[in-house]
């Protein structure tokens, strides 16, 4: 039960981990660190290396394919890049085989160790600070959490069932494939199984033929994992997922064609293939292995286009990651300023045209409209959102964009009060769902919500055609409205006096959340009246 319990616990790591890291690397990219990784993947050298070392280091292809999945959901790798970076970390956790396990155990621990000191010191007082140390947390966690899971796996070879699956298996190769795939399942490690195979091999348990066909189902075994593990991913996630599993299936298949005819069809069942690797039992498996990931990488790199285009049919881009594409922004657009910030405008006016939809699921009308989901409708606001402002951080340090600084200025401002607008209207929408059927019918809810409603759609329409009049409009529907929500909220509560003190303390927060959203939509006219007049 122990090891069971420890391996359990690794996946909740492994899973806790991933989330905080694609939490965080969303809103800790920065333009500085998004060149990064593109000059780390932008030629096929720095590719190769960059996979390599991913696949070495965490020494698990299932993390690779977390991590590389929080890289394209941050916007920082497109699926071809992907697939190259993945074909390397593959290649990159043969190592292990070579090297039977590397010891991260020491490193994991002192990593964990050193973010705790941090957290404790209160290093992460900053909003940013805060973020980089949350991902940074969520790295030493999925680490953990492989630590863990190795940890659980590697006594399953002194237990006996597992030793004992293994020894008769061994009359038939097609049930010693089947045990492959099904220890590699149950101990979430290809590797641990791979091991425990050449261990029976170097005492004469196993022959070659049955060792190699066992580390042949580990890599089913590991397709099965992926797809296991990634069952609740959507969009790119899935793709990568897909991709790994493709992989895996693609290098069994590929090496069984190359040793298994000349296995049946010669007379004393001798493998060409294995007279020219190393006569040691142990490092012919794992050079075995390593053809397993090469052979895959070399065809799938070879295939890379139509795998990608089968990849997207196959796991379409999820709601939000087709939304969150600027549909307006591109680089070749910066070396025009002016025709850069109309297209900013653009994909703000898209962010705009989105907020109204938090308030769907508490309006009146609830019932007979499509409803965004709210999670989908904040990730697909938040991603844009970075891209519009990685896009004018570019345009920023363009010499030709020296005469418009302050126009550059004003969009990043605008953009600023979007995502405050963002998060209250959230704050609103969530403020009423936690009283839902207390709150969502009272009249006082009921206009509230309409109200907005109203000036988020003629915010939109001024918007979109920007005239004088229309913005002051705007500005005096937005005034101050402090004294006025004071008199109506005190107006409601002595009509109302049976309501319940927490329904009072929803409705009163409601109001507080109003007058701020009136005041950033105030706020944001003034910017767009600043800008046609010039000043």
């Amino acid at each position: 039960m122990e090891i069971i319990g420890t391996l359990f616990c690794g996946l909740g790591l492994f899973f806790i981990g991933f989330r905080l890291i694609s939490q965080n690397l969303r809103l800790m990219v920065s333009g500085r660190f998004k060149r990064m990784i593109e000059r780390a993947t932008q030629t096929r050298m720095l590719s190769a290396l960059t996979g390599f070392l991913s696949g070495m280091i965490t020494q698990s292809g299932s993390a690779a394919v977390f991590i590389t999945t929080g890289f394209i959901s941050a916007g920082l790798l497109s699926l071809k890049k992907s697939m190259s970076l993945m074909n390397w970390a593959n290649i990159g956790t043969s190592a292990m085989v070579f090297i039977v396990i590397l010891n991260i155990k020491v490193i994991t621990l002192n990593f964990v160790g050193l973010i705790g000191i941090a957290f404790f010191l209160q290093l992460d007082k900053t909003n940013k600070m805060r973020v980089v140390f949350q991902f940074l947390l969520g790295i030493s966690l999925l680490f953990l959490g492989v630590m863990f899971i190795r940890n659980s796996a590697g006594p399953m070879q002194s237990l006996p069932w597992f030793r004992d699956m293994l020894k008769i298996s061994a009359q038939s190769l097609a049930l010693l494939f089947l045990s492959g795939i099904l220890l590699t399942v149950a101990a979430q490690s290809g590797t641990t199984v791979s091991v425990v195979a050449l261990s029976l091999l170097s005492v004469g348990l196993l022959s070659m033929m049955q060792t190699l066909v066992i580390v042949m189902g580990t890599g089913i075994g590991s397709a099965v994992n992926i797809i296991l593990l990634s069952s609740r991913l959507k969009g790119s996630g899935k793709q990568v997922s897909f991709y790994q599993a493709i992989f895996k299936t693609t290098g069994v298949i590929a090496l069984a064609l190359l040793i298994f005819p000349d296995y049946l069809l010669s007379g004393d069942h001798s493998v060409h293939l294995f007279s020219i690797l190393p006569s040691d039992p142990g490092k012919m498996v794992a050079s075995l292995f390593l053809i397993m990931q090469l052979l895959p990488a070399l065809l799938l790199t070879v295939l890379k286009s139509p795998v990608a285009k089968s990849l997207l049919k196959i796991a379409p881009p999820s709601h939000h990651e087709s939304l969150s594409q600027p549909e307006y922004l591109n680089v070749l657009a910066l070396v025009d300023p002016e025709t850069s910030l109309l297209l900013v405008g653009q994909e703000q006016y898209r962010i705009m045209k989105w907020l109204p939809d938090y308030l769907l699921p508490v309006s009146p009308d609830r019932g007979t409209k499509v409803v965004l989901e709210p999670q989908v409708l904040k990730e697909t606001t938040t991603l844009l959102s970075q891209n519009i402002r990685h896009f004018l951080e570019e345009l920023a340090k363009k010499p030709a964009a020296a005469e418009m600084q302050e126009q550059i200025v004003q969009a990043q401002q605008m953009l600023s009060l979007m995502s405050d607008l963002d998060q209250n209207l959230e704050e609103f929408m969530a403020t009423i769902q936690s009283s839902f059927n207390s709150v969502v019918d009272l009249p006082f809810t009921v206009n509230l919500v309409e109200s907005l409603r109203t000036l988020l759609e003629t915010v939109n329409e001024s918007f979109l055609s920007p005239d004088v009049a229309g913005l002051d409009m705007i500005i005096s529907l937005t005034s101050d409205k402090g004294d006025t929500l004071q008199r109506i909220r005190q107006n409601f509560f002595v009509n109302n006096a049976g309501l319940e003190l927490p329904v009072r303390q929803s409705l009163f927060t409601l109001t507080l959340l109003f007058d701020r959203i009136c005041w950033l939509l105030k706020s944001m006219s003034l910017i767009k009246l600043k800008s046609l007049s010039g000043n």
